[in-house]
């Protein structure tokens, strides 16, 4: 029975019958102490009645009481009297966007901030262990005020133990109206169009969860409809589960394509390739709003490149340019600055390369921390060796860098002419420079007065602690240190023969001159594993193990020490003790990429993927405005079938270095194996204007192929091979003629593949993937016995990686083993094979009348 207006609940005046529902009435209140207006919940005497409603009364009244956010309908009082349980909540005027979506869409500029602080608020409620599991348009009410996130009855709480599940509103549809209901007879929580795939099935909720049914409100923000909008509820149900969400592009003619993805990411089915964060999709959809400029008008592109910084109310003024003159790097407006020191140059000969190279790695690990407490990005000389990155305009397209150090050394007898220049990456102009002279013999004079001139032309002011630190040496020994930056020189360019054993040479005369030098035993040791990670030799194990042994004797807080061995520890597989070295390394210097990548590496040796994880999460939150640490997340996730996420962090490298070519290409990869064929040739095409490399030509090329674009994916193929052929890149040229009908180029170029691979498995007769690919170029000109040679090669029946499954399923298909592929096919899909790989590949066209097939097609979508 409803309460009449007059009746007092406490210090509580009820006013007036606001809205009736099946919990009960929602009444305008005064509260008599302070005169403010509220709203009051009551539960009905029919619903205190029954223990799940009362319950989920209860329940809200203990989830919106722990939240405090200005888009979260604030609760004032919880009260009980004469029976009569009841809420106080704020009071708010206005209108549902249920009701405000019958006029049509919200005018797009208002929608997308609505967007950002609707993603606010589940994020404030996610932090709170808080999950929603009601997010829909009648849940939300638009105020004078801003937006306001409502109705917690349903919500989940992580600490608490989750109630009876109970029947969905079948009532109506907020933004479907079906002209028939369906009957209730399952135990779903929530309302069926706006639940989640798993909620559906009725398997566990979390807080992606909450991202799909956010995802479908902010559709309906932009479009003034559902994106799985049917004539009937089962319809819609069925939509949810199998059907794909019309695009937010073709529904809007204001989006833009980063607020497609943004939302898309929202309605994936599997929640594992969603946002992993209401946090993220919330600094995402903010910094799209703070680039919009009048109705209709999409983030400009420099708020887009910077979306996934940190919001604040500074960071969202655009920096005026510098105007006239420059006077000062610092006070250039880039959005992140990367700093990368080059390999250094010599004119001379390789013992005046290798003293240059050492001089610049040991210059890369002296400013290292000193710029990182600054705010500016420093590329280690690890990940720059590792990419083979030599000038500046390579470091601009493999980095985004914005700043280049770059030095060179003229030696002349027992002289040497350094010169060092500081140089802005986007215009080449030089802002500093340096040129010295100095004695051969006196490495330390070299080092020290560069190192000093890299921080005073980077404008870093030290304290006493760290000046000191600058200047300080391993070694007291000027002919040992020569002989060490020589010989670190030489193991840097490790690939080149010869350069090892000269290392070798190198670190073992630094130690005879000081037999306490920790830094050249840690040298030695590495070398030596370089040495039998080559020649497979046993006997170098020991020697290295027992040089980085002595390093830490010599020295227990050299973090050189502890890479050293630590790198032998996970070599030889003993995991768990090559961690600790690798942890030890971190904790004495956090700025050390090699650490961090050999603590994570030695964790998922270990079998430990969640401490993996968090390793390479440590090492983002330390250095979150560095690209690398985003790029490491983003394979690990990537190698993990975590496909979704992995595109979260490639996208964050991407923003941190908008001309890092790389990363584009990596994230046009990624976009492949979840099937966004256009998003990845829109990566590969801007990697390629950034830095045109066979790889990003290879997979645009690869894109086309799954579009059946098959002319132009001969046309990318074919600038691959031109670049740089290989038996992979002719092979997938080989398919595109096939299918463009050009069958002659096709089988021309299958033989040059074969040839090509018979040449590398002459090196390496162990290389698996190469094995499969032989396999299957052979099957495809009807070569059955070499065919099948290459399948025993690869030992397809004990292989457990999805794509080498996949691979083989190619090959048997196409020698006409139907059943043999479908085989391995059910084993890849089993073993997490994206979905765009069974779904894309014409090469399977053949299979798809298949009812096993299908099955699998089904099976790997869930």
């Amino acid at each position: 029975m409803a309460l009449v207006p007059g009746t007092r609940l406490g210090p509580y005046e009820l006013v007036a019958l606001l809205g009736r529902g099946g919990m009960g009435e929602v009444y305008r209140a005064t509260d008599a102490r302070i005169g403010r207006t509220v709203a009051i919940k009551i539960l009905s005497a029919d619903a205190a009645r029954q223990d799940e409603r009362r319950i989920r009364f209860e329940r809200e009244a203990r989830a919106v009481g722990r939240l405090n956010h200005p888009n979260i309908c604030a609760l004032y009082d919880v009260g009980s009297q004469d029976g009569v349980e009841y809420l106080v909540m704020e009071y708010l005027q206005g209108e549902t966007l249920s009701s405000r979506l019958r006029r049509g869409p919200l005018p797009f500029d208002e929608a997308l901030r609505h967007a950002a602080a609707l993603a606010e608020a589940v994020a404030r409620a996610h932090q709170e262990g808080i999950v929603h599991r009601d997010i829909k348009p009648s849940n939300v009410m638009l105020t004078d005020s801003g937006l306001k996130l409502l109705d917690f009855g349903l919500a989940k709480l992580r600490d608490q133990l989750d109630v009876p599940a109970l029947v969905g509103d079948l009532s109506t549809v907020d933004g479907v109206r079906p002209p028939d209901n369906i009957s209730s007879t399952g135990t779903i929580v929530g309302t069926f169009a706006y639940m989640a795939p798993e909620q559906l099935e009725g398997h566990p909720c979390d807080a992606r969860t909450d991202l799909f049914s956010l995802g479908l409100v902010l559709f309906e923000m932009f479009t003034g409809r559902h994106p799985f909008a049917k004539t009937s509820e089962a319809e819609v149900v069925h939509a949810i589960l199998y059907g794909e969400p019309e695009s937010l592009l073709e529904a809007s003619r204001n989006a833009t394509a980063d607020l497609d993805r943004a939302v898309g990411l929202c309605l994936k089915k599997r929640p594992q390739d969603r946002w992993q964060s209401a946090a993220d999709l919330a600094r995402d959809l903010a910094w799209s709003a703070s680039g919009s400029r009048g109705s209709g008008t999409a983030a400009t592109p420099a708020t887009r490149r910077r979306r996934w910084l940190e919001v604040t109310a500074a960071a969202i003024v655009i920096v005026a340019a510098v105007a006239a003159a420059y006077v000062g790097w610092q006070r250039q407006a880039k959005t992140v600055r990367s700093l990368v020191v080059l390999p250094c140059t010599s004119a001379n000969d390789s013992q005046a390369q290798a003293y240059c190279d050492g001089l610049a790695d040991t210059l890369s690990a002296k400013i290292a921390p000193l710029v990182l407490a600054r705010g500016l990005q420093l590329t280690s000389t690890f990940e720059v060796r590792q990419r083979g990155v030599a000038n500046a305009s390579a470091a601009r397209a493999s980095f985004g860098a914005t700043l280049i150090l770059e030095g060179a050394i003229l030696r002349a007898g027992e002289t040497m002419r350094i010169n060092y220049a500081l140089v802005d990456a986007d215009s080449s102009r030089q802002l500093d420079a340096v040129s010295l002279t100095a004695a051969a013999s006196d490495p330390f004079s070299v080092q020290d007065r560069v190192t000093e001139w890299a921080v005073t032309a980077l404008e870093l002011k030290l304290n006493g602690p760290e000046r000191e630190a600058l200047t300080a040496h391993e070694t007291q020994v000027p002919g040992a240190h020569e002989l060490y930056l020589q010989g670190r020189g030489y193991l840097l360019d490790y690939e080149k023969p010869g350069h090892v054993d000269t290392a070798i040479d190198l670190f073992t005369r630094a130690i005879a001159l000081d037999a306490k030098y920790a830094l050249a035993f840690a040298g030695v040791g590495s070398a030596y594993w370089q040495k039998y990670t080559a020649t497979k030799d046993p006997s170098w194990v020991p020697l290295a193990r027992d040089a980085c042994d002595r390093a830490l004797g010599l020295d227990a807080a050299a973090p050189a020490g502890y890479v050293c061995r630590g790198t032998v520890r996970l070599g030889t597989g003993e995991y768990t003790a090559a961690a600790d070295d690798f942890a030890r390394a971190v904790d004495r210097e956090p700025t050390n990429d090699e650490a961090y990548l050999g603590l994570a590496r030695a964790q998922q040796g270990a079998g430990n993927v969640s401490a993996a994880e968090q390793t390479y999460r440590r090492a983002v939150d330390l250095r979150p405005q560095y690209w690398a640490t985003h790029e490491w997340l983003a394979i690990f996730y990537r190698d993990q079938a975590r496909y979704g996420e992995s595109v979260q962090q490639y996208q964050a490298a991407v923003s941190l270095t908008p001309d890092n070519a790389r990363a584009y290409y990596a994230l046009g990869g990624v976009y492949l194996l979840l099937g966004r064929y256009e998003d990845a040739i829109g990566a590969f095409r801007k990697s390629v204007s950034l830095g045109p490399t066979p790889g990003a030509y290879a997979n645009w090329g690869v894109a086309y192929y799954y579009l059946r674009r098959f002319p132009e994916s001969a046309s990318m193929l074919e600038e691959a091979c031109r670049l740089a052929p290989d038996a992979r890149r002719l092979g997938n040229l080989a398919r595109a003629y096939y299918w463009a009908g050009d069958k002659t180029q096709a089988t021309v170029t299958f033989e040059r593949a074969i040839a090509d691979g018979e040449r590398e498995l002459a090196v390496n007769p162990h290389d698996v993937d190469l094995h499969l690919l032989m396999a299957e170029y052979m099957a495809k000109l009807g070569r059955r016995s070499e065919s099948l040679a290459h399948l025993d090669a690869a030992q397809v029946a004990h292989e457990t990686d999805p794509h080498r499954l996949f691979f083989a399923a190619l090959a048997y298909n196409s020698l006409h083993d139907e059943a043999r592929a479908l085989h391995l096919l059910s084993q890849a899909v089993d073993r997490q094979l994206p979905p765009a790989e069974l779904t894309a590949w014409p090469d399977l066209d053949n299979l798809r009348p298949n009812l096993s097939f299908q099955r699998l097609v089904h099976r790997v979508n869930q």
